[in-house]
Parts: C-alpha cells; sequence; structure tokens
C-alpha cells in the first residue's frame, strides 16, 4: 500500500501537488479537515488541542509563548502522533500535513516529500497575495518560516533534518503537475518497502501505543528523563516499560491503559523512583 506524506513551505502550493498526487494514484488525500474530524473521535479533553493544531496558525507570523507551552504537553504531543499513524495505516493515502514526517520518520516504505523554492521566488506570492511591497514580502516570509520550524520543533523535540524527507522538489524550477509526476513515479522506485500486511499491522500497534501513551499523560505527570514507554500489537496487548514515581502512579497507568479502546491486555513492567516502593 502506497502511503505518501507531503509537507510545503510557506507560498509553495503543496496542497495543489498533494491533491494531484491523489488523484493520478486513485488514492485518499488527507488533508487538515480530514484530521479534524478524525479528531473528532478522540477524548472531549483533547477537542481544542486537536482543532488548534490543525488550524492555520502555522501559517500566522508569530507564535506566542502560550501556544508553546500548550504543545509542550507530552499528552498532545502523542495524540498528535497516534493520529498520524492511524491514518498512514488506512493506506493508498496522501498526507498533507505537519507533523507527519517527523512521527512517521522510522517507518520503512512512507514516501516522505518536502516542496520547496527560494526565498525570493516565494516573496514574490507574497507581495502579489496581500498587495505589499517585496521587501515587506520578504519579511514576512522569513517569519513565517521562523515560526513554523520553531512550532514543529516545540512540538516533537527535534530540528527538521534534511534527512527526514526522500524527496525535496524545487517547485520553482517544475510545475505542478511535473512535481506531481516525480513523487508518483518515486512511490514505485521505493527500496525495502515491507509486505502490505506488516506495515499495517506495524503502523496498527504504533497509534494504539500513542493513544495509550496520551491517555496514560494526561492524568499522570511522566518525567521525560525516566524512559517512559508504551509498546503495542496490532491485536491490543500492551507493555509498559520505563518509570514513574510512585506506586499509585504505576497502578494508574495500568489501569488507564485496559480503559483505551482497543487494548485487550497490559503487561505492566514500570518501576517506581520514590524511595519507599520497588
Amino acid at each position: 500500500m502506497a502511503i505518501i506524506v507531503i509537507s510545503s513551505e510557506v507560498a509553495t502550493p503543496g496542497d495543489e501537488i498533494a491533491a494531484l498526487v491523489a488523484k493520478k494514484l486513485d488514492h485518499q488525500l488527507v488533508d487538515h479537515s480530514h484530521v479534524r474530524q478524525l479528531a473528532q473521535n478522540c477524548d472531549s479533553g483533547f477537542d481544542k488541542a486537536c482543532a488548534f493544531y490543525q488550524t492555520n496558525y502555522g501559517e500566522q507570523e508569530q507564535v506566542g509563548w502560550w501556544e508553546r507551552l500548550f504543545y509542550s504537553n507530552p499528552a498532545y504531543v502523542s495524540l498528535f502522533k497516534s493520529l498520524h499513524y492511524e491514518l498512514a495505516s488506512q493506506g493508498n493515502v496522501v498526507i498533507l500535513g505537519r507533523g507527519p514526517q517527523i512521527v512517521l520518520q522510522n517507518v520503512p516504505g512512507i514516501l516522505k516529500v518536502r516542496i520547496v523554492a527560494p526565498t525570493p521566488w516565494r516573496a514574490e506570492k507574497i507581495a502579489a497575495l496581500r498587495n505589499i511591497s517585496l521587501e515587506e514580502a520578504t519579511a514576512v516570509v522569513d517569519k513565517m518560516d521562523l515560526s513554523r520550524r520553531a512550532l514543529m520543533e516545540s512540538v516533537y523535540g527535534m530540528p527538521l533534518y534534511i534527512w527526514l524527507y526522500d524527496l525535496s522538489i524545487n517547485i520553482q524550477t517544475f510545475t505542478v503537475d511535473t512535481a506531481a509526476g516525480f513523487i508518483c513515479n518515486a512511490v514505485t522506485e521505493m527500496n525495502d518497502v515491507p509486505e502490505e500486511a506488516a506495515l499495517k499491522a506495524k503502523l496498527i500497534g504504533l497509534a494504539l501505543a500513542a493513544h495509550v501513551e496520551s491517555a496514560i499523560k494526561k492524568e499522570i505527570q511522566i518525567s521525560p528523563y525516566r524512559g517512559f514507554e508504551v509498546t503495542a500489537t496490532a491485536e491490543g496487548q500492551i507493555t509498559l516499560e520505563g518509570a514513574v514515581h510512585d506506586k499509585y502512579s504505576k497502578t494508574q497507568a495500568e489501569k488507564i491503559a485496559g480503559t483505551v479502546k482497543g487494548v485487550s491486555s497490559v503487561v505492566n513492567r514500570l518501576k517506581t523512583t520514590d524511595i519507599g516502593f520497588s
């Protein structure tokens, strides 16, 4: 099954390219509105986070301190990861958005594409769109680039390295149709693509693990330095590993995991860090 992730720089036609790729391959296009619909099935406490994350906030020119704090919530990050894994597990999809290239970076068989263009070219697009000077437009592009990068790095806690992408296309050089053709051809030429059933099972397990992790982190404070980890199989078998503060947290984590839809069993290997319990 083909899974394509497309992200784009400010003022490049990433959405047009993604739509055309989906049409050429007869695949489902998953854009921000689809993600928002999926998010409605999440815990109601995350509704605001889901909606806010998938708005065009990343297009704005600043990211405030409150938003950075909001996105630093580990429960939200785990939720967004679970959504991306779930979307990818559907197969034959073109995912347009911010973040899936990071979440899916270690999953083989997923083509990750970046649409780019030089700043002057993008500034000309902004200048024409907003009817402002080229100098003003250049400043806008620079600010938007910086805020997007800061937002993504704040959410996922890692730089946006170039190696996150399998294919980078300078859209100044090519038409939208040509870029879409490159992507379609690249899908057929990928090496080491897993067998479809194995890839789907892996993604389902990753989605469930991230969902459980999100539910636990929503209720229990987990130190990022304790190596807390949730793994899952496609059949719903959950394993909790790492450390929590006390015995109560350990018991609660197992209880919370067991309430998540799709979980069939929980193996609790958590350790406690307080002196009173082992």
